[in-house]
């Protein structure tokens, strides 16, 4: 088992069913990488991507998108919350996740591939 399914296997039920979901889609569909920065399950093409966050109150995992401004958040789904460069969808159940998402996840992996490598 690598750090990261560690991780999510160390979460609330809810959040484990949510982090998952989202792991297996970004990893075995789309092809990230994943490890574990800042504490946190963060996933790569090329220099970061995507990572998640368990909500301060507990409502639920924060899917965090590196360089928000090169998204076209086409649905209005991702929010700012009064970042300056992430963005994020709030998702509290694994029932309220919409299927706009692994487009979201898309996107995310081709800005991501543009990205220059530190």
């Amino acid at each position: 088992m690598n750090p990261v399914e560690a991780y999510i296997l160390k979460q609330p039920k809810s959040n484990q069913e949510i982090m998952s979901f989202c792991h297996d889609i970004l990893v075995n569909q789309l092809g990230f990488s994943a490890a574990i920065k800042w504490g946190l399950p963060y996933y790569t093409g090329n220099k970061g991507a995507v990572y998640f966050n368990r909500d301060k109150n507990g409502e639920g995992v924060h899917i965090c998108f590196m360089r928000g401004k090169k998204l076209s958040n086409f649905d209005g789904l991702l929010q700012w919350h009064g970042r300056k460069l992430v963005v994020s969808y709030l998702a509290t159940s694994l029932e309220t996740i919409p299927e706009s998402l692994i487009q979201h996840f898309e996107e995310a992996l081709e800005v991501d591939k543009k990205s220059v490598k530190i």
